[in-house]
């Protein structure tokens, strides 16, 4: 039983210079209005690393000195006037609601079936397979009109195994200079982030309670677990 992946073509599109870092993008951010933010969207589908991206470029700004208002898109202030705003969404209609078409788009990949058993795993997802399936087909949407869009693509399993090297990637495309040192610094704050216990999310980090594998599982759900589903076979 194999993972469900994006057609090839669209996994194509996110070249070699895509996740090198390097900009594919047709927007003008390099030759945008000097006198506003920059402005720089975090989207991806749940579960797929996009808090995690959100964070790491939230620190790199930090780190620079730059001035940045990190939010979800829900707390966006369009009047803020720090040179940096990071703003996370996870659908495309949310972004649609935002005052600007971004200067960089910055995306998650983690494969569906792993996404949809960590979202059963922490509760937010009904693990029957109608529910499954639905979802299924609502991530999917999610991804690939990111990816049609995405400056720069990072891929869950390098969060995992490589935290030092995705966020070198990350560097270079919002156009700071590497540092190995400062990356190996931030990947361990951003392994040492902690969700809240209780209530809402975190307005900082963005961290909702469970939202760390293994805090607060309510199932030991797995991707194969949801591929059997996908397939027909529950």
């Amino acid at each position: 039983m194999t993972g469900i992946a994006p057609p090839a073509t669209m996994r194509s599109r996110l070249s070699d210079r895509k996740t090198a870092g390097v900009s594919t993008s047709t927007r003008s951010d390099m030759v945008r209005d000097q006198g506003r933010p920059r402005r720089v969207l975090v989207a991806g589908m749940p579960r797929s690393g996009s808090t995690w991206l959100f964070n790491a470029a939230r620190l790199l700004c930090a780190h620079s000195g730059q001035g940045v208002q990190a939010v979800w898109v829900d707390d966006y202030d369009p009047a803020d006037i720090r040179p940096m705003h990071l703003v996370k969404v996870h659908r495309p209609e949310q972004a649609d609601t935002l005052p600007f078409l971004p200067d960089r788009i910055l995306t998650t990949w983690r494969p569906y079936e792993a996404c949809l058993a960590s979202l059963v795993r922490i509760g937010w997802l009904n693990p029957d397979p109608d529910a499954v399936r639905a979802r299924y087909a609502s991530q999917k949407t999610i991804y690939e009109d990111w990816a049609e869009r995405s400056d720069l693509e990072i891929d869950h399993a390098d969060i995992v195994a490589e935290p030092a090297a995705a966020l070198a990637k990350l560097s270079r495309s919002l156009g700071q200079a590497d540092d190995p040192l400062r990356n190996l610094d931030i990947g361990e704050a951003l392994g040492n982030m902690k969700p809240p216990e209780d209530g809402p999310f975190d307005k900082v980090t963005l961290l909702h309670p469970r939202h760390r594998k293994h805090q607060g599982e309510v199932t030991k759900t797995t991707p194969k677990d949801i591929l059997r589903v996908l397939e027909g076979h529950s």
